[in-house]
């Protein structure tokens, strides 16, 4: 006689989403927003044991940069590399990213999780329909905004001096803003946190 023994460990898979445009840079949280996003993900995935996560980064288009994966060793190793250089278009498209975070989960049933970093700044990418087809999905988005609603400076750092400048547009500096609006889409299963 064979006896099966089914294990009863629960196991969620959890697509991280983050913003890397160039309003990440602003210094609203220090050292800056994008800075601050990474650490945060960082202790996150130390919490997951037993979890597969996964990355995607945005701004003007989205890439998965790591599948889902229980190796959290090789996730921290590609989230170390993130930064405003790891997608090629600026920009920030947050329905672009939801879109292809749904894709990333396999299909059928399972705990499946976005966490959503950004700061709110959105161009036209339509996140509220992006939602309700990842919640079609069995997918549940918690999105964490990043700034401050006065807003702060977008500071460029030059590579070679390290010398910081405020981005500028027309001559004018560019103030980066929490768009809270934007966040608070709030279908079901869509949560926002400051």
């Amino acid at each position: 006689r064979t006896d099966t023994v089914v294990g009863s460990a629960f196991a969620a898979d959890v697509m991280i989403v983050l913003d890397v445009s160039k309003s990440m840079l602003a210094e609203d949280v220090r050292p800056n927003r994008l800075a601050r996003a990474k650490a945060e993900i960082g202790e996150l995935a130390q919490q997951l044991p037993g979890h597969r996560v996964g990355l995607v980064a945005f701004a003007g288009r989205a890439v998965l940069l790591c599948p889902l994966t229980a190796d959290h060793g090789f996730f921290n190793l590609v989230l170390r590399g993130v930064d405003t250089r790891s997608v090629s278009r600026g920009g920030t498209r947050i329905g672009e990213a939801l879109r292809v975070a749904t894709k990333a989960f396999p299909p059928g049933p399972g705990a499946k999780l976005v966490v959503l970093i950004t700061d709110g700044e959105d161009h036209d990418s339509y996140p509220l329909e992006a939602a309700k087809v990842a919640k079609g999905e069995g997918v549940r988005i918690i999105a964490v905004g990043l700034g401050s609603e006065e807003g702060s400076p977008i500071m460029i750092t030059d590579p070679t001096s390290n010398a910081k400048t405020a981005l500028t547009h027309d001559g004018q500096t560019v103030i980066s803003r929490l768009d809270g609006e934007t966040l608070d889409i709030s279908p079901p299963g869509f949560c926002w946190w400051r």
